[in-house]
C-alpha cells in the first residue's frame, strides 16, 4: 500500500516543524471554522500536485502521469 500522506517541511504553508497532510483523514469545516486570511506561506506547486495525486490515489480515482 502507498503512503497516504505527504510531508510538509518546516516553512512549508507556515508550518514550524515537519507536519503531514494526512489525504486519509478528510473533514468537512463550518465556513465560520476557516480564517479569512492565509494561514502562512503558499505551499509550493510540486507539492500541491503531490496532495492531489495522493488523494486520488487514496480514494482510488484514475489520472494519467
Amino acid at each position: 500500500m502507498l503512503p497516504t500522506y505527504v510531508a510538509l517541511e518546516p516553512g512549508e504553508g507556515g508550518v514550524e516543524h515537519r507536519s503531514y497532510v494526512l489525504c486519509h483523514e478528510l473533514v468537512t469545516l463550518d465556513e465560520d471554522q476557516v480564517a479569512e486570511e492565509p494561514w502562512g506561506p503558499m505551499i509550493s506547486l510540486s507539492k500541491l500536485v503531490a496532495i492531489e495525486r495522493t488523494l486520488m490515489v487514496t480514494f482510488d480515482i484514475p489520472f494519467e502521469d
